[in-house]
């Protein structure tokens, strides 16, 4: 993808390739257009970089104590 999209070609273009070489079902030329559109604001690599916010208060412990309490007690319910 990188390759092809310094070759300056337009998202159709990138697709064709993509699509006689993988099979018709890799890729739509909507995630092409939207990758596309990535490389052009700078980015260069396809691969999913790693979101910054808050991170979950979910863990392994808390979901083994629900997991223990909803199957102890039927009716209980979490609010």
């Amino acid at each position: 993808m990188r390759f092809v999209h310094a070759e300056v070609f337009q998202p159709t273009e990138i697709l064709r390739p993509i699509v006689e070489v993988y099979d018709e079902g890799v890729m739509n030329e909507r995630n092409v257009r939207k990758l596309h559109r990535l490389f052009e604001g700078g980015r260069t690599n396809v691969r999913v970089e790693e979101r910054g916010g808050c991170l979950s208060l979910v863990t392994n412990d808390l979901k083994g104590k629900v997991n223990g309490k909803t199957r102890g007690n039927r009716r209980f319910t979490i609010f």
